[in-house]
């Protein structure tokens, strides 16, 4: 039989005399014989080293590296910078400072693999120096390493980290900073260690967490979810600036207007030449055309005291371009043809409306400015009254 502790393994001979070794024809099996599966006596010991390490690491129970990580050398180490973070568990006075890196290679080969790896090198508040790197399988991305990188180290941050402030910093390309410059070099070298990789248990993928905004669960796809914040985030600073005072007065129906802005190509589609048309349509819309008025403020002694080029009375500012009186015939043109495409397309949709007053009674195929009503000059710029809709 044998018997193992914490460091090894003893065979010694059974006493039992109906035991099945003991009463096997020895002839056959030599003086000393058993049997035994190296595998399993190999497993055993590695079972209990991992036991060991766990009650001298493992602070809590509930412990999220055990919870979610495969046992192995990179679930060891990070154990290990847990326990040598956790007297550090006051985020009133305690800042950790991380450098992370992700590093993905050969991407598309039998040789691709990822990396990440994070830092902390900052010695402020007493807090020791620690570093950590390893490599990830499957789902090959820049973007999972990089990822994966800042969750580990958020992960071996004192159990109180969820009341602390975490803020994210980017560090710019081709920047001689230090700390990046390591955690960079850490991240590649990382690629030949065939002995650090993080598996998830099984049971990872089980476990439930509900994303929250405001405090408030996110029931809607998150990947939507966040593009829509976004996006509103984006138009509420648009709307805010003071040039679009006007249009915080009035309903307009921003969805068709952005939707205006891009519908001359798919959205799976580049072209420099939808690239050109946006890009005047943006300055149209933001008043940024090349006007005299424009052109002052960055040559204003060429073009000091310049008035309008077709009157020569009036400054040339974005809206007297649309109202001077030399432009006013083109105007009209452009006015009737939209009329005209407008009355096509609902005939197109809808041949049975007859009346269309209601649509040439708007105010917006006024050719003037107002500060309290919509005009031709908006609908020139893109902005769509929700009326129109």
């Amino acid at each position: 039989m044998f018997q193992s502790t914490l460091t090894s393994t003893y065979v010694t001979i059974c006493d039992d005399t109906l035991c099945a070794a003991n009463t096997a024809n020895r002839s056959s099996m030599g003086v000393c014989a058993f049997t035994a599966n190296p595998i399993h006596l190999t497993k055993k010991k590695h079972d209990l080293s991992q036991n060991m390490l766990t009650r001298n690491h493992v602070i809590r129970q509930d412990n999220i590296i055990l919870e979610l990580l495969e046992s192995g050398l990179s679930r060891n180490e990070l154990l290990i910078i847990q326990k040598k973070f956790a007297i550090f568990d006051n985020p009133n006075c305690c800042i950790f400072e991380f450098f992370t890196d992700g590093s993905l290679i050969e991407l598309g080969t039998e040789h691709c693999n990822i990396s990440c790896m994070f830092a902390h090198l900052d010695r402020s508040f007493g807090i020791p120096q620690v570093e950590f790197y390893t490599t990830i399988d499957k789902w090959p991305s820049a973007y999972r390493g990089e990822l994966l990188a800042v969750i580990l180290a958020l992960m071996v941050v004192p159990y109180r980290s969820k009341n602390l402030h975490v803020e994210m910093f980017k560090v710019a390309a081709h920047i001689d900073c230090d700390g990046n410059n390591h955690v960079d070099r850490l991240a590649k070298s990382a690629h030949g260690d065939q002995d650090r990789f993080i598996n998830f248990t099984n049971t990872a993928p089980s476990i439930k967490v509900l994303s929250l905004w405001n405090d408030i669960i996110i029931e809607t796809h998150l990947r939507k979810f966040i593009k829509m914040v976004s996006q509103i985030k984006g138009l509420e600073k648009f709307i805010n600036l003071h040039r679009n005072a006007k249009y915080r007065k009035l309903e307009v129906d921003w969805t068709s207007a952005f939707e205006c802005f891009n519908c001359d190509i798919a959205n799976n589609e580049t072209s420099m030449f939808s690239s050109k048309v946006k890009a005047h349509k943006v300055h149209l819309l933001i008043e940024e055309i090349p006007i005299i008025e424009q052109m002052k403020k960055s040559f204003l002694e060429i073009y000091d005291r310049w008035k309008c080029s077709s009157c020569g009375l009036e400054d040339e500012t974005f809206d007297h371009v649309w109202t001077c009186n030399e432009h006013r015939p083109l105007i009209l043109k452009i006015k009737n043809n939209t009329i005209n495409l407008l009355l096509s397309l609902i005939f197109e949709y809808n041949s049975n409306i007859t009346d269309y007053s209601a649509l040439l009674m708007l105010n917006i195929w006024t050719i003037n400015t107002d500060p309290d009503n919509f005009t031709f000059v908006d609908f020139i710029k893109g902005i769509i009254p929700l009326e129109l809709t």
